[in-house]
This record gives structure tokens, sequence and C-alpha cells, in this order.
């Protein structure tokens, strides 16, 4: 039994199949899409021009890599940890409060 005509008959036969679908164009055109939305905007990857929308994040790194003062970084970065584990915290008792579950 040969699939393809170009397919030759051999003791142990292997059947294979051809599979190429067409997903180059929509691949292209989904990856302009993504493109446009996450563009990279250089003032909003800074902050703005005035750091008026700089995150917690950028200004830890600022002032960790950027102004070399390493303690002042690693301490507000304790201290968005810290932030963050309370927020959870709140977070699941409230979520298990409200869903009156045992857990």
């Amino acid at each position: 039994m040969r699939v393809f005509p170009h397919q030759k008959r051999t003791r142990n036969t292997v059947l294979t199949v051809r599979c190429e679908p067409d997903y180059g164009p929509k691949l292209i055109r989904f990856s302009y899409i993504l493109a446009l939305f996450f563009q990279e905007n250089s003032a909003a990857a800074t902050g703005g021009s005035d750091s008026q929308w700089q995150t917690i994040a950028q200004l830890i790194y600022k002032a960790g890599w950027k102004d070399l003062d390493l303690g002042y970084a690693a301490a507000m970065s304790w201290a968005l940890f810290l932030i963050i584990l309370v927020i959870a915290g709140v977070n699941a008792f409230l979520t298990n409060r409200l869903g009156g579950g045992k857990r």
C-alpha cells in the first residue's frame, strides 16, 4: 500500500502524512496586531518626561542601578513585598469569608 505516488514500497513502510497548514499570513497578521497593542513607548518606559507615570518597580530599578543606592532599593523592595503580602492576605480572608467556605 502506497500512501503517496512518490513513495516506494519497502519492507518497513512508514506512513507519512503531509501536513502543511497555511498559518503564514495569519501569523503575520497576528504579530502585526500584537505589535500595535504593545508598541514600546520610550516616554512610558521611563515613566514620562517628569516621571509622572513611573511605577514602583521603575523607581526601585532607578534607585538601585542608575543612582547606585542599592540599600534604598532593597528597602523599597521589602516594603513593596510586605504591601503585596498584606493585600494578598486581606484578599484571601475576604474571599473565604464572603464565599462562606470552611477552609
